[in-house]
């Protein structure tokens, strides 16, 4: 895909490459909109070369997909049954394997309308009627009440219950063994090394990032009573 130079922001109707994949997407997961030979249209999202602002947001925050139904009156004119949209500019830096799991993301957005006996609906047109699909999970975050309540705070209290109910959906990289600190900390071990770190001019200890932030937050708390904290950090290879 090459992004075309203009000024302003700008749309374009996504290329072969696209239509193939979400074709093939939906042959594979989307058996109702297969079913149904819904129709889709791609579309890609460019910004303002001359400004700041990403080509597609939500709610302040960048998003590089969005799914949308295309009303009646539209497709009467010629256009399909859905529409993505995929932000241009993000597009040709990602994988292959992410631009499928997008492209996924978004058509698991429609779901085909059933009637009373479980056959699907069609409109005037003869096209599938589609509405759209919630995400599973939702969540709106903030990362300064998380500090300030803790384990207390819905952001701590979500974490915990996805952890609990999905944890080998979204998090399979955690090792199912040892307390949850211990497993967070293992993985990011795992996934960026150990620094070797020494103590008020203590032994030699390897540890993450995440145990050295522990050790700092106990000894703040501990007050008076702990001694001046001197640490010295030694990157990995080094």
């Amino acid at each position: 895909m090459e992004t075309p130079e203009k000024k302003g922001k700008f749309f374009t109707m996504a290329g072969k490459e696209e239509d193939r994949l979400c074709k093939k997407l939906i042959e594979s997961y989307h058996s109702d909109l297969d079913s149904t030979a819904a129709t889709v249209d791609i579309v890609f999202a460019f910004r303002d070369p001359d400004g700041e602002a990403p080509a597609m947001e939500k709610d302040g925050h960048r998003i590089l997909g969005q799914a949308k139904i295309t009303s009646l009156k539209d497709r009467t004119k010629g256009m399909k049954d859905g529409e993505i949209m995929l932000d241009g500019d993000a597009w040709t830096g990602l994988t292959d394997k992410v631009k499928a799991a997008l492209m996924d993301h978004e058509l698991e957005h429609f779901e085909c309308k059933r009637d009373k006996e479980g056959e699907f609906i069609f409109d005037d047109l003869n096209r599938p009627v589609l509405k759209m699909r919630n995400h599973d999970r939702q969540f709106g975050w903030f990362d300064t009440v998380a500090q300030r309540h803790r384990s207390d705070s819905m952001e701590i209290l979500q974490l915990q219950k996805l952890f609990r109910d999905s944890e080998q959906i979204y998090l399979p990289f955690i090792d199912p063994d040892g307390t949850l600190e211990e497993r967070v900390d293992k993985a990011l071990e795992d996934k960026w090394g150990k620094m070797t770190v020494s103590v008020n001019g203590g032994p030699r200890v390897e540890m993450s990032k995440v145990r050295l932030s522990q050790e700092i937050k106990a000894r703040m708390e501990a007050g008076d009573e702990t001694p001046p904290l001197h640490i010295r950090v030694e990157e990995e290879g080094k």
